[in-house]
């Protein structure tokens, strides 16, 4: 099922060092989607950029991936953060 999912954009792909920044677009959108550890100090990842929907797999250092989910992590809080202040805002407005 993952195959009819996955797809690459090949055209105008840059690489980059970064985990969480897209190979193709440059938005710093990518989420893990799969990912498992080798062995090796190696990790298997699956990511998807959110900004322009290219999936691509890759193989990373252990090292790297922990960067990546501190990364990822950090993101998520501010997403939190700025979703509390909504609600709170829309509380005080009203409906």
């Amino acid at each position: 099922m993952l195959g009819r999912l996955f797809h690459r954009r090949r055209t105008g792909c840059v690489s980059t060092d970064g985990l969480h920044v897209c190979a193709c677009c440059g938005a710093s959108f990518v989420c893990p989607v799969q990912w498992q550890a080798l062995g090796s100090g190696e990790v298997w990842l699956l990511l998807r950029c959110g900004q322009c929907q290219t999936w691509r797999e890759v193989t990373a250092p252990t090292r790297a991936v922990e960067r990546f989910s501190a990364h990822f992590e950090r993101a998520q809080s501010h997403i939190r953060a700025a979703l509390r202040d909504l609600e709170r805002q829309r509380a005080v407005d009203g409906p």
